[in-house]
């Protein structure tokens, strides 16, 4: 996706008509702060592509009324694809994002063609059950290293994928180019859109789940690195902790993500502990997980909550960076573990990250935990295809 000045000004306009659902041209020129031949360019290319109709001459005390410009966001639809390890999420929405429908497809055979068989299989029902309806775009986001520009999975040990052209094997199955990004930056792109994070302009999204992930939006749009996503993962907050796959020492991923808190209990209870624990998985611990560490804090197991609490503490230090570093409106705590996130957990974080931070960077900040369930990343998916689209436009028509 470019950053340019064009495609900046593009997602200005673009978002603006999206939250308030309708606009005049002049309107658009004094919030953005554009030209007049700016905004009639990106204008009309958008009802050229269907996502914007004129609705009508506003009200006007002198001269030629403006003609109100509306988010036709009924006009199409589009498809997104949530593919993880337990199954594949699929969605039609409007051109908010909004799911309409929803599907859950068992998960394919770890190897390349399962894959598109599953994926294009579904496309291709979904677009012929929506006929006569006219698909705007389709997003994929996958548990998966992805390189967006390319449409290419580049490694997915879930699916024994690496170096697949996904979004080309795709298009030429079913006719249509997906946008492909992965779990986590379509999470943050579904709250901006639909979620927590409406109002936030300047976001972090923390996903915890097995593993911790995370993503950025700045200025409403994502911020994807400049060839290297920017990992949450890898944040260093405690330089001579344990080692972490990545080869450093004291990521937070080594100390807050599922599988640190399930090793962190595991070991407080070979060393003598007790744990209401031990009995629900008749003593076999590597049958711990971080959901039943979630419901033996609840119900009161001391050890439990302390290692949960241990992990908020972490997960607060790494909150801090990157409210140091950003300076974002929110943070936004996703994922299996941030969905269950007890008030307990997230006031230990909070006070964490605040006594942390600088005063003047996190007296504003709002830290909350995600109000999407499952659909969130697969309407991600769909968002972020609904604006890729946009943007290819760019290249079409504004050059």
């Amino acid at each position: 996706m470019k950053s340019d000045t064009t495609t900046i000004n593009y997602a200005r306009v673009f978002h603006l008509l999206r939250e308030q659902g309708s606009s005049t041209r002049a309107q658009l020129a004094r919030d953005t702060g554009l030209s007049p031949a700016t905004i009639t360019t990106i204008t009309r290319d958008m009802i050229q592509r269907g996502y914007v109709r004129e609705a009508g001459a506003a009200s006007s005390n002198s001269g030629r009324p403006p003609i109100i410009l509306e988010y036709n966001s009924r006009a199409r639809y589009a498809l997104g694809i949530d593919v993880h390890a337990d199954g594949i999420f699929g969605v039609v929405t409007d051109l908010y994002a909004r799911p309409l429908h929803s599907e859950r497809l068992e998960p394919p055979r770890p190897e390349p063609e399962a894959m598109i068989e599953a994926l294009g299989g579904w496309i291709e029902r979904t677009l012929a059950a929506q006929q006569p309806q006219v698909c705007a775009a389709v997003g994929i986001a996958m548990s998966a290293l992805v390189d967006q520009e390319r449409g290419m999975v580049l490694s997915s040990p879930d699916f024994g994928l690496a170096h697949l052209p996904l979004a080309e094997r795709l298009e030429e199955r079913t006719g249509f180019l997906p946008a492909l990004t992965n779990l986590t930056r379509a999470a943050a792109l579904a709250e901006r859109w639909l979620g927590a994070a409406g109002a936030a302009d300047n976001m972090i999204y923390l996903r915890v789940g097995r593993t911790i992930g995370g993503a950025i939006i700045i200025d409403d749009q994502p911020y994807w690195g400049s060839g290297h996503a920017p990992s949450m993962a890898h944040l260093n907050v405690d330089p001579n902790g344990r080692s972490c796959r990545c080869g450093s020492r004291g990521c937070l991923d080594t100390v807050a993500s599922g599988a640190a808190i399930v090793r962190r209990v595991q070991e407080l209870i070979e060393g003598g502990r007790a744990s209401s624990l031990i009995a629900r998985v008749d003593g076999v611990l590597e049958l711990i997980t971080a959901d039943l560490i979630q419901e033996e804090a609840a119900a009161g197991d001391t050890l439990a909550g302390e290692a949960l609490q241990e992990a908020a503490r972490w997960l607060g230090i790494g909150v801090a960076t990157c409210i140091n570093l950003l300076g974002p409106d929110m943070v936004v705590l996703g994922g299996t573990l941030g969905r269950g996130a007890s008030e307990l957990f997230l006031d230990t974080l909070r006070k964490t990250a605040r006594a942390r931070a600088e005063a003047a960077a996190v007296r504003d900040v709002r830290i909350v935990t995600t109000t999407l369930g499952e659909e969130g990343s697969a309407a991600g998916a769909a968002a972020m295809a609904i604006f890729d689209n946009l943007v290819h436009s760019i290249d079409l028509h504004l050059g």
